[in-house]
């Protein structure tokens, strides 16, 4: 945060929220049945880039096998965010990612080569090598939960090295109005 507390990295504290529930809205448009995931990526020069989990173009919309398992072709909200910027010719470097759920390790793999500063999830993931990936490479991650009607929680993970276990920091609080 800089010194007058507005913002986290490049974006104002006070529009966390707004990205947030933004990739939660993208999230929403995914035609996955187990767990529909949406991510915005917030430039230093204030431009998004929206994605969620979903086929590529020209396959059916269908995430999942008949088994209930995700299927290989299905691109991550992650993923495709950064391809649409990719297409656009747009150079990615310090993104702030917003995504609704913790990276898997492709994911974080992903984040990480494409020069992310920082990555805010809400809902953790089955296992937490994406975020221990980010971490180790210095991508500063934060978990976000809401706090009540007009204000959310965020809370700085950082990684224990001595275990390689995730610390979840003292939470603050941020007005979401």
């Amino acid at each position: 945060m800089n010194e007058e507390g507005k913002y986290l990295g490049h974006v104002k504290k006070n529009h966390l929220y707004g990205h947030m529930r933004a990739a939660r809205a993208y999230g929403l448009m995914s035609h996955a049945v187990r767990r529909k995931v949406g991510a915005i990526l917030v430039l230093p020069n204030g431009l998004t880039a929206q994605g969620y989990n979903g086929t590529p173009k020209g396959h059916p919309n269908a995430c999942e096998g008949e088994d209930g398992l995700t299927l290989p072709t299905v691109i991550h909200a992650e993923d495709n965010a950064y391809r649409k910027l990719e297409e656009a010719g747009v150079d990615p470097s310090g993104a702030f990612v917003f995504c609704t759920d913790a990276a898997c390790s492709n994911c974080a793999s992903i984040i990480v080569e494409k020069g992310a500063k920082f990555f805010m999830y809400e809902r953790p993931y089955k296992v937490e090598d994406g975020i221990v990936k980010m971490l180790l490479k210095g991508i500063r991650v934060f978990q976000m939960e809401d706090a009540s009607g007009s204000e959310v929680w965020i809370t700085e993970v950082t990684l224990n090295r001595e275990d390689w276990s995730l610390v979840f920091g003292e939470p603050y609080t941020v007005s979401i109005r």
